[in-house]
C-alpha cells in the first residue's frame, strides 16, 4: 500500500506529530509492516489490514526507528575487486532530504587500508569524500549517531597479516583519507571509529589510543566516545574480524 495523504476527519491526525510517531512506532501494525521504498515513495504492506497514513509519516517512522548499515565491501573474499564504494555514495545520494533528515543511526562499513591499496589507488575516495557531502547536506547532525568501521583481510590459509594494517602510512591514511572528509560532520551526537587489527585484541592499548585520537579530530579533544555508548573492548563484536585464535 502507498502511503496517502491524510484524511482531515481522522482525529489521530490532530495529535502533536511527535506522539503519532510514538504511538505508531510502538503499536504491533508497525512492528508487523513490511516499509520499503521504491522510486522516492514509501510503500507499506501491512499484516492483516491496511491502513491510510501520509507519506512524510511513513518515512519518519521507518528511518527513525531503524539502524542502517551499508557495506562496501564483501568480507568474505579477500579479493579488494569487490569494492563498491560508489553504491554507498547512490544510495546516500538517492534519499530525498527528509528521509536521510530523519535518520538516526548509520554504520558505514569501510574496506581494508593496506599499503597496496594506497599504491595502486584501489580505493577511490573521492567517492567517500562525496558520501560524507551527502551526509553533511542532508543529516540532521544533532540527532544522527554515525559508525565508521574499517575492514580487515584474512586469508585462511596464510592466517591474519597483523603488519599490513599498522604501517605508518596507513595510519597516516586513517586521519587523512578517512577522518579529514568527516570534519565536515562536526555537530554529531556521537562518532564511533573502529579500526581492524593489530588495533584489535591482539593490542588493546595500542588501539585505545588510536580509536579516540581520530574520534576527537572530529567531535572535539573532550570527547569520549565511551562515555556516549560506544561498547567496550570486551564487549562488542566487530563483524569484519574473525576470531584470530579459531
Amino acid at each position: 500500500m502507498v502511503a496517502l495523504a491524510p484524511q482531515k476527519s481522522f482525529p489521530f491526525h490532530r495529535l502533536p506529530r511527535q506522539l503519532q510517531l510514538q504511538i505508531l512506532a510502538d503499536s504491533s501494525l508497525v512492528q508487523e509492516a513490511s516499509i520499503s521504498i521504491h522510486s522516492a515513495q514509501v510503500v507499506a504492506t501491512l499484516a492483516g489490514g491496511s491502513i491510510l497514513c501520509p507519506t512524510d509519516l511513513a518515512t519518519d517512522i521507518f528511518f527513525s526507528y531503524n539502524a542502517f548499515s551499508i557495506h562496501t565491501w564483501n568480507a568474505n573474499f579477500v579479493s579488494q575487486d569487490n569494492i563498491n564504494l560508489a553504491g554507498m555514495h547512490t544510495f546516500l545520494d538517492r534519499l530525498s532530504s527528509h528521509a536521510l533528515g530523519r535518520m538516526r543511526r548509520l554504520t558505514l562499513l569501510l574496506p581494508p587500508i593496506i599499503d597496496l591499496s594506497l599504491v595502486d589507488g584501489l580505493l577511490d575516495w573521492r567517492l567517500w569524500q562525496a558520501s560524507i557531502q551527502v551526509l553533511a547536506s542532508k543529516a540532521t547532525l544533532p540527532i544522527h549517531s554515525l559508525t565508521v568501521e574499517i575492514g580487515s583481510y584474512w586469508s585462511e590459509n596464510e592466517g591474519f597479516d597483523t603488519r599490513a594494517h599498522s604501517t605508518p602510512r596507513i595510519l597516516q591514511a586513517y586521519e587523512e583519507e578517512v577522518v579529514r572528509p568527516l570534519l565536515q560532520l562536526r555537530g554529531l551526537k556521537r562518532l564511533f571509529l573502529y579500526v581492524p587489527c593489530p588495533f584489535g585484541r591482539d593490542n588493546e592499548e595500542a588501539r585505545l589510543q588510536v580509536e579516540p585520537r581520530l574520534e576527537q579530530m572530529v567531535m572535539g579533544v573532550d570527547y569520549d566516545a565511551y562515555r556516549v555508548g560506544k561498547p567496550y573492548p570486551d564487549g562488542y563484536t566487530r563483524p569484519f574480524l574473525r576470531d584470530e585464535d579459531a
